[in-house]
């Protein structure tokens, strides 16, 4: 998660081409310009892609937002993505296949 404050500074003086393509890398590769933290869940959920940078995330996101929509409004929480996780695992699949790698 980033604040609006962050990826303004990270827009505004990233350099590098992975730095202005994605946000990430300049978070990291500047750890002392911002609080970074790890966050743990009690469950592995690392087999979720939820990002967008193949055709068949997009694919995936739109289908995600029509359903989380439809069922919780457009309030909904990360708690709601695993609740549709849970019970409609076959959308999580049309992007099964990409590799989820590290920027740096």
């Amino acid at each position: 998660m980033f604040t609006v404050e962050s990826l303004e500074k990270a827009w505004k003086e990233a350099k590098t081409q992975p730095e202005r393509e994605h946000v990430t890398p300049y978070f990291l590769t500047h750890p002392e310009l911002f609080n970074i933290y790890e966050v743990s869940y009690k469950k592995d959920l690392s087999n979720i892609r939820l990002t967008v940078d193949y055709k068949e995330d997009f694919e995936m996101a739109k289908e995600l937002m029509r359903i989380l929509i439809e069922k919780f409004g457009e309030n909904f929480s990360w708690k709601d993505i695993l609740k549709i996780y849970e019970k409609n695992t076959d959308i999580f699949e049309i992007n099964k296949g990409k590799i989820n790698t590290k920027l740096i």
